[in-house]
């Protein structure tokens, strides 16, 4: 009876030894699984947004190139303006010069014309 009973106990720690490994590597499968899981929706996400990211920077870039475009246009435009103002402040300038001349010449003759005036009277 006492060697069925070690036996029979034998028998049972064996088997209890035998889940307790089973429960054990199924516990390792499934933290593992759900590590795999988690690491796999990570990526997913990550993948995800770097996508909406890379987007909107696209956008972004393409904003900016058309504001650039603007100003260019703007700074051309300007410059023109610029270039066409010169261009009249020196026609305006000649205009003044042949003015000064042209009055330093009348009044010249204005006073020779008064001084023969004077010799007259």
């Amino acid at each position: 009876i006492e060697e069925a009973f070690h036996a029979d106990m034998k028998e049972k720690k064996l088997a209890d030894q035998t889940q307790f490994e089973q429960q054990l590597e199924n516990e390792r499968e499934l933290i593992l699984t759900n590590t795999v899981t988690t690491f796999r929706d990570s990526v997913t996400r990550a993948k995800e947004y770097i996508k909406a990211n890379t987007e909107s920077t696209k956008a972004m870039v393409a904003e900016l190139d058309k504001t650039a475009a603007t100003l260019k246009a703007d700074i051309e435009e300007t410059e023109g303006t610029l270039s066409k103002g010169e261009t009249e402040m020196d026609v305006f300038a000649d205009k003044g010069r042949k003015l000064t001349t042209s009055l330093a010449a009348a009044t010249e003759e204005d006073t020779e014309l008064s001084g023969k005036l004077a010799e007259l009277e």
